[in-house]
């Protein structure tokens, strides 16, 4: 690669800017931030109307705020390593954000060592030293960002097979026709199926070895998706298979032990993020979760609890039970399967993969079988796998279950 596009916040900034400025410039400000962004993740408005209004109201600011505010933000993991690796491999870098200043972005330009004639940001209007409101520049909108790729393609003489853009929102997607390689950096749902390479964790030096020919990712904090973290990951997941016979000998047991549990847990991820570790809870979570999970409240488990919880008391047995069976069976099996022999990735969702999902189809077609008919153990499996490998905005735990409860309800109504 020639010239590597980097969006900023998400991928360059492990942190949002314009969050920054909003709690810098007191509270009514940074509730109408959170008004416009919350608008903005709803799809009510679009993202060049979020970021206007956003910074409407950081009219009367000071330009100190604004440069305040970028110093408080925290660059990505490894984001230092890898901009010094690609310079050492002829590769120029270029910023495009939608939300960013300019001039702050020709700030990062100098601090990374590279070009900062390739920055494209928001440029703020200022009148007599303060914020007027407005802002301009091709990139607030969205097509804009693909003008500016397509415009430093020619500037810089350079093929399509020559440019690369990493981003982690939908935002970018207008960009990805003008270049020969497009990286989802922990990518959002859209990005799944349509960037050519996904990248999770929260280490940037993980697109190298898409970019660099023959580079080996080594560094010691490199995210720990293991397959033996990932065994001991779902073998949780699969023990949650027990609350259906526990149910089955007693519905107000498995409450109680649930209910319990899931208190216990709130209360220990509630002080873990306050730096105070209680075992056993904090000695699972950091031995079994993600590094780019650990720094966060880890939700999963409890909507595993939900996942279990919600079919057992909305729907009758045994579809009740073949639905959790289905979670904790299929779900298991198609994450092990594909993390060690998945090589096909499905076109639609590219962070799964065929091998994955048809494992996680027959052992929960076997396991289902033990409380239903082939024939209905069958079509919940090939249901519950097919939900597994959609880009949903709602948790696996929760929407393979549910989707099973009601598809098999309905089935079960129509045909007797």
């Amino acid at each position: 690669m020639k010239l590597v596009i980097f969006d900023i916040e998400g991928v360059v900034f492990d942190d949002y800017y314009v969050l920054h400025v909003a709690k810098n410039l007191g509270l009514l400000v940074f509730f109408k931030f959170l008004l416009y962004s919350g608008l903005y993740k709803l799809r009510v408005i679009d993202i060049e109307s979020a970021i206007k209004k956003i910074y409407r109201s950081f009219k009367g600011a000071s330009k100190s705020i604004f440069t305040q505010s970028y110093r408080e933000l925290k660059v990505m993991d490894g984001w230092t390593q890898t901009a010094e690796l690609l310079r050492q491999n002829d590769c120029k870098i270029a910023f495009v954000s939608i939300g960013f200043p300019t001039f702050l972005l020709r700030k990062l330009a100098r601090e990374t060592g590279t070009d900062p004639g390739l920055v494209f940001g928001v440029s703020l209007v200022f009148k007599n030293g303060y914020f007027s409101g407005d802002i301009k520049g091709k990139v607030t909108t969205c097509a804009g960002k693909a003008v500016i790729v397509e415009k430093l393609a020619k500037q810089l003489k350079l093929s399509k097979t020559e440019i690369c853009t990493v981003s982690n929102d939908r935002n970018n997607a207008c960009m990805f026709e003008f270049a020969g390689l497009n990286i989802g950096f922990k990518p959002d749902l859209l990005l799944r199926s349509t960037a050519d390479v996904l990248v999770g964790g929260k280490d940037i030096e993980l697109i190298l070895p898409h970019l660099i020919p023959n580079y080996t990712y080594s560094n010691s904090n490199r995210p720990n998706v293991t397959l033996k973290r990932e065994a001991l990951r779902q073998g949780v997941h699969l023990l949650a298979f027990m609350s259906v016979w526990v149910w089955i000998i007693s519905p107000t047991l498995l409450l109680l032990v649930l209910t319990t549990l899931t208190v216990a847990y709130i209360f220990s991820e509630s002080l873990r993020m306050d730096g105070v570790f209680i075992s056993p809870f904090s000695s699972i979570v950091q031995r079994l979760a993600r590094k780019d999970e650990l720094h966060l409240y880890a939700v999963k488990p409890l909507y595993l609890v939900i996942g279990i919880l919600v079919p057992l008391l909305l729907f009758p047995s045994p579809i009740s039970y073949v639905a959790v069976t289905v979670l904790t069976f299929g779900d298991s099996f198609s994450t092990l399967i594909g993390i060690r022999f998945g090589r096909h990735h499905i076109s639609y969702n590219k962070s799964k993969s065929i091998e994955g999902s048809v494992s996680g189809f027959i052992a929960a077609s076997i396991m289902a079988s033990l409380f239903i008919s082939p024939f209905f153990a069958i079509v919940a499996a090939l249901s519950g796998m097919i939900i597994e490998s959609l880009p949903l905005p709602i948790n696996d735990n929760i929407s393979i279950p549910l989707s099973i409860g009601i598809i098999l309800s309905v089935l079960s109504i129509l045909i007797f």
